[in-house]
């Protein structure tokens, strides 16, 4: 954590424009994944990033903030996200091998993962959208949604992986 949180310092001082990439130790997030995604345990990595770029406190950032927390929340996601799609991409060349080992079988699989992938992403957008106008009215909905995509993000990229049959 101190690390990020001197690289960030160096960032910032430096007079380099934030970008949400900057916020958040991206390497941190994909060695818990790598160390934990066979142990089934990678969901305990969620957050742990963000929760440290919350620590920083610069002239152009102040983590603590409402806006502060939903940026490295977002920035987090941003990772999550890759995994995910990384994962969806692997899990489809799967697919797709087994539908043309078998011919032509009764259901694509790589059909169906395709429309259970565009229905999650739908489901994932109105549940956090869902949870957001719970809390109109306050700025803690913003943390609630941003927390929100970063939950489920996270968690579909590790079921997409766990779906694996290998």
């Amino acid at each position: 954590m101190k690390a990020l949180i001197l690289s960030a310092a160096v960032l910032f001082s430096a007079g380099t424009p934030l970008a949400a990439g900057d916020l958040i130790d991206r390497a941190r997030v994909m060695a818990c994944y790598q160390e934990h995604i066979e142990a089934r345990e990678a969901l305990n990595c969620i957050g742990a990033a963000a929760a440290a770029c919350q620590e920083i406190h610069t002239d152009q950032f102040e983590g603590s903030t409402t806006v502060g927390i939903a940026a490295c929340l977002s920035a987090e996601t941003e990772v999550w996200d890759a995994l995910l799609n990384t994962n969806y991409r692997l899990r489809r060349a799967e697919m797709a091998a087994q539908d043309a080992d078998q011919g032509t079988p009764l259901m694509a699989r790589v059909e169906a993962l395709r429309q259970a992938q565009r229905a999650w992403i739908a489901f994932r957008d109105a549940e956090c959208r869902r949870l957001y106008a719970e809390h109109q009215g306050g700025t803690l909905r913003t943390i609630i949604g941003a927390s929100c995509h970063l939950t489920l993000t996270a968690r579909r990229a590790v079921d997409l992986y766990l779906a694996s049959p290998e």
